[in-house]
């Protein structure tokens, strides 16, 4: 048996001392090494936890936006009533209050069919109620600023910078102010005044519908209006409120239907004009929610004989009646109609019949004696 070669044993151990320590090294080095990773990925795991949270906050706070463009690119590919219903409608209470006491009378002229003698019929009613001593307003809410130009060129009044049908829609304007500002027409129309209209009040109501319906403006703008005619300066100054709106569902228009006590709707006595009421007052009873004080529809036959005899009148009366008999509220068809006349035919844009000719002035006599019986003004 050989002897033990320590030279040998010392080198190996010497060796294996220096392997253990290689390899606790090693493994040190290669600790740190993954803490270090594992430090670095824990941090980008919290930054991507924060950073996961944040976006669940924005998508939370997006929701209701997103939900509210879905709303708006449905609704544009339908009528225009359902814009105007995209948002719940609620009635100011002091306004509900005020226009429930039916003073003054707020009546808004209106058909969606062009050609049926709104402008006209605004501006022979102003002229008469006015003569009888009741103190009228006539807005204009078409900018196409007929009636504007048919009251003011009767009153020989050619240029002005009294407020305009913007500033009632604005917002932001005294409603004093607005009311001593008025277009007084007293030289001709006795106790009439008039807020006038213009190309710029198409632009300006567009806007402000589209931003009302994307919810930048922080009130109704349906019942910016309402807000001004009911304010004690309005409803003290006038006893009857005359609206001429125009043949679409403008913000206008939409402003003109939240105030109003009633609607009157004038339309050509003959077939075709006569069943677009029904369709027209179908539409006009979505809005009426909208406003508790708009209760009477009333339809006023307008240019009588222009189209056939008393056949056609009758025809078209029954489908009228029928038409409007589709109203919520209280439905009515005037027995007073107004015939074509020659002279107001020619009158019409420059001046108001019924200050001028005898024959329009008597039948605009019958028909407002008639709704003044009707609405009890």
């Amino acid at each position: 048996m050989g002897g033990i070669d320590f030279e040998a044993v010392a080198s190996a151990s010497g060796i294996l001392g220096l392997g253990v320590a290689l390899g606790y090294f090693v493994r040190h080095l290669f600790r740190r090494l993954i803490d270090g990773d594992l430090i670095k990925c824990n941090d980008v795991r919290k930054k991507l936890e924060s950073d996961l949270k944040a976006a669940a906050g924005e998508r939370d706070e997006i929701k209701p936006q997103l939900a509210n463009l879905n709303k708006l690119r449905n609704a544009l590919t339908g009528e225009e009533d359902e814009l105007w219903r995209l948002h719940t409608a609620e009635m100011p209470s002091e306004v509900a209050s005020l226009l429930g006491q039916n003073r003054p009378k707020i009546i808004t002229v209106m058909n969606l069919k062009g050609g049926v003698g709104k402008t006209t019929t605004v501006a022979n009613l102003a002229a008469h109620f006015g003569k009888q001593g009741k103190r009228v307003l006539a807005i204009d809410l078409d900018y196409q600023g007929s009636l504007s130009r048919m009251l003011m060129l009767a009153a020989n009044i050619r240029n002005t910078d009294a407020p305009r049908a913007i500033d009632l829609l604005s917002g932001n304007q005294d409603a004093v102010a607005l009311q001593r500002q008025v277009i007084s027409l007293q030289s001709t129309l006795d106790n009439v005044d008039l807020v006038s209209c213009g190309q710029s009040f198409d632009r300006f109501e567009n806007r402000l519908m589209l931003r009302w319906l994307i919810g930048d403006e922080k009130d109704d703008v349906r019942y910016r209006l309402a807000r001004v005619l009911t304010n004690n300066a309005f409803r003290s100054a006038y006893d009857l409120i005359l609206i001429d709106a125009p043949p679409r569902l403008s913000t206008g228009a939409i402003n003109a239907l939240a105030c109003s006590h009633v609607v009157l709707i004038p339309t050509v006595l003959d077939r075709l004009s006569a069943e677009a009421v029904g369709n027209f007052v179908s539409r006009l009873n979505h809005f009426r929610p909208m406003n508790t004080a708009l209760h009477y529809a009333g339809v006023i036959g307008t240019l009588r004989g222009q189209l056939g005899g008393a056949d056609v009148k009758d025809g078209a009366f029954e489908i009228a009646e029928r038409g409007v008999a589709n109203w919520t509220g209280t439905p009515y068809v005037f027995k007073s109609d107004i015939k074509y006349f020659t002279d107001l035919a020619r009158e019409a844009g420059s001046n108001v019949g019924y200050l001028k000719h005898k024959d329009v002035k008597e039948a605009y006599i019958l028909l407002a004696d008639e709704i003044e019986k009707q609405l009890r003004l």
